[in-house]
C-alpha cells in the first residue's frame, strides 16, 4: 500500500467515525430501531385495534379533549382525496367542508357494525360513522362506511357488498361516503 492509499483509507476511517458519532445520525438510528407502542403491545398488524383507535380519535365525546377537530380534519382529508365522480355528486357538501362552513353534530361511531346483506351472512363494517351535518340551511344525515386494512387485502367483495347494501337503503336526505383505508 502506498502513502496516497494509506491517507485516503485513514481519511475515510475518520469520516466514518465522525458520521457514526454525529448526534443527528444517532437520533435517527435510535428512532428507527425503537419499537412503536403498537409493536410493544403486540398489535401492530391487528386490524380491530387500529379501527378502535381511529374510532376513538374521531369520537368527539372521548377523553382526548380534541372535540370535533379530528372528525372535521378527517372529512377534509376525504374531500381532498376524493375521486372526480365523488366530487361531482357531492359538490355542494364538499365545497362547504373545504371552507369549514358547516356544523357536525350527533356524531355516532361504531366499530365492527354488523349488517345483514341479502342472501348472505352478516358482514362487519370496520368503522361506521353517522352524524348530522348542517350546511347552507340544510340538515343531512351523513354516513361514512370505512373498510380498514392493515396487513391484508380486500376479500369476498367487501366494499362492493357494503356499497350495494347502503345504496339500496339510502334515503333522499342522506349522504353516504365510502372509505378504504390502507397503510
Amino acid at each position: 500500500m502506498n502513502k496516497a492509499e494509506n491517507i485516503s483509507v485513514e481519511t475515510l476511517r475518520h469520516e466514518i467515525m465522525d458520521f457514526n458519532n454525529d448526534l443527528n445520525v444517532q437520533k435517527l438510528e435510535a428512532f428507527y430501531n425503537s419499537s412503536s407502542f403498537w409493536e410493544i403491545i403486540g398489535v401492530s398488524r391487528k386490524e380491530k385495534q387500529h379501527s378502535n383507535f381511529i374510532a376513538w380519535i374521531l369520537n368527539n365525546n372521548e377523553i382526548h379533549s380534541l372535540g370535533k377537530f379530528p372528525i372535521q380534519k378527517f372529512l377534509e382529508i376525504l374531500v381532498i382525496n376524493s375521486k372526480e365522480k365523488q366530487l361531482e355528486s357531492h359538490n355542494e357538501l364538499f365545497n362547504t367542508i373545504i371552507v369549514s362552513d358547516y356544523e357536525i353534530s350527533e356524531i355516532q361511531i361504531e366499530t365492527e357494525k354488523a349488517i345483514k346483506i341479502k342472501n348472505s351472512n352478516y358482514r362487519f363494517i370496520d368503522i361506521f360513522i353517522q352524524a348530522t351535518i348542517s350546511y347552507m340551511g340544510k340538515d343531512k344525515l351523513l354516513k361514512i362506511v370505512v373498510e380498514n386494512k392493515v396487513s391484508t387485502k380486500e376479500h369476498t367483495e367487501q366494499t362492493t357488498a357494503y356499497f350495494n347494501y347502503f345504496e339500496e337503503i339510502k334515503k333522499p336526505d342522506e349522504t353516504i361516503l365510502y372509505v378504504y383505508l390502507t397503510p
